[in-house]
């Protein structure tokens, strides 16, 4: 009858060791808490706290970011596109290009595609441009928006940016603020401008 008794005490013992490992001992013991995504996210985006949350996984690569690193990533703008539950890396994020007014010297301006000789339909945020006055580069600044008449956004269906959801008709640039207010001089007098990019 003992027998009987300390055989069932050890199977119990066993089944709740095993639920233990299994329920909280595996999670917390091999597996490390990692910031991620709380959705996807699109490149050239700039972050806050609210955009990050915390899930644990196994054998996370060594340069994971944490919880820790949360504080130093708020404001800075996405490097590339990243899909929700994806481990973070520093190197997909950058100082924002978006910044704007205080001590930046930056600020946002309209270019109207009336003010422009030439310019590219394929123009998304993000990207880098140049204006010049004839062959004198003026400013060099970012897209902070790309837009069409009704003032939608213009956006791609591929990657190559072959097939858009309308004509560009404004481009909302960030740039030295008294070179937008230049550029805005000369195109009140009439110089019709060139915007390129390389994206």
């Amino acid at each position: 009858m003992k027998k009987k008794i300390v055989g069932s005490v050890m199977i119990a013992i066993t089944l709740v060791s095993v639920m233990v490992w299994e329920l909280w001992g595996r999670e917390n013991i091999y597996y490390r808490s990692v910031i991620t995504m709380r959705e996807d996210i699109q490149a050239h985006t700039v972050v806050t706290a609210e955009d990050f949350k915390t899930i644990k996984v196994e054998n996370p690569s060594d340069d994971a970011l944490t919880e820790d690193d949360v504080n130093t990533l708020v404001g800075m703008e996405t490097s590339q596109f990243i899909a929700e539950g994806t481990e973070l890396r520093k190197e997909y994020f950058s100082p924002s290009s978006f910044v704007t007014g205080g001590k930046s010297g930056r600020a946002l301006m309209a270019i109207s595609g009336q003010w422009l000789l030439s310019y590219p339909q394929s123009l998304k945020r993000g990207d880098r441009v140049r204006i010049y006055n004839g062959t004198v580069r003026l400013v060099e600044g970012v897209v902070a928006h790309a837009k069409d008449s009704g003032g939608q956004e213009v956006v791609f269906g591929d990657k190559q940016r072959m097939s858009s959801s309308g004509i560009l008709s404004y481009i909302e640039i960030i740039a030295e603020e008294d070179k937008l207010v230049e550029v805005s001089r000369l195109a009140g007098q009439g110089a019709r401008l060139t915007l390129t990019t390389d994206r």
